[in-house]
């Protein structure tokens, strides 16, 4: 089966899903996210997390346990379908026209999760409204060169004031890319590697942007690559 090229969006990621090629996805909520909460939601302020090209992670399952509503947007419907028939909940499906013909929206009957399934560059405040609370883990850095300026203004537009990201993205030296052993059942990048200074020149000035812990692991195709974490605020 050819790969599509990525600039197919939706195409892609819906390959990807159907040949399990989906390394990212963790088989436990992400141990950054419960170490660094406190930083996005200090004092449980948000009482709604948004989270962009959310997949199908177990991280939003560990957000509302914590107290918030999570909205999630993905362009991959395969990945809400696995997402909610892996769930324990209840949930309502709706086409959502407001964000493409083949949008839709799949919401927990309890309101504590509300997933989107459409374009994140589409979506506005007049969706959803504006966040105090936001986590992005490394969805940016699958985004092309070309549209990452615009995914970040989505996000700094969703923002409210005072508002916060948790972001985290992985820089690893292109050399790794080289290596004939890897046998990479897909073209890599994505992800794109990406360093504080990139974080910084896509959220200045509108935000502020502190580089919170930085570990090294081989989680990025079993080599070691440093792992940033940002927190970033709209100022």
């Amino acid at each position: 089966m050819e790969v599509p090229d990525l600039s197919f969006g939706a195409d892609y990621w819906k390959y990807r899903y159907n040949m399990g090629y989906i390394d990212w996805q963790l088989k436990d909520v992400y141990f950054m996210l419960i170490e660094h909460y406190q930083k996005m939601n200090p004092n449980g302020k948000a009482k709604r997390v948004f989270y962009p090209m959310c997949g199908m992670s177990l991280d939003m399952n560990w957000l509302v346990d914590q107290g918030v509503s999570v909205i999630g947007v993905e362009i991959t419907s395969q990945a809400l379908e696995m997402f909610v028939s892996r769930s324990e909940q209840q949930w309502t499906k709706f086409p959502f026209p407001k964000l493409g013909t083949s949008a839709e929206l799949f919401m927990r009957k309890d309101d504590k999760m509300k997933l989107y399934c459409a374009d994140i560059q589409e979506f506005s405040s007049h969706i959803e409204g504006k966040f105090d609370a936001m986590y992005d883990r490394g969805s940016i850095q699958y985004v092309e060169p070309e549209r990452v300026s615009s995914y970040a203004q989505v996000l700094k537009d969703l923002l409210h004031t005072g508002g916060r990201l948790l972001l985290e993205v992985v820089e690893y030296d292109p050399k790794l890319l080289e290596d004939k052993t890897l046998n990479l059942p897909v073209k890599v990048p994505p992800p794109y590697s990406m360093t504080t200074e990139d974080v910084k020149r896509l959220f200045e000035p509108e935000c502020s942007v502190e580089r919170v812990k930085t570990h090294t692991c081989n989680r990025f195709l079993g080599k070691n690559a440093d792992f940033h974490v940002h927190l970033v605020i709209k100022m």
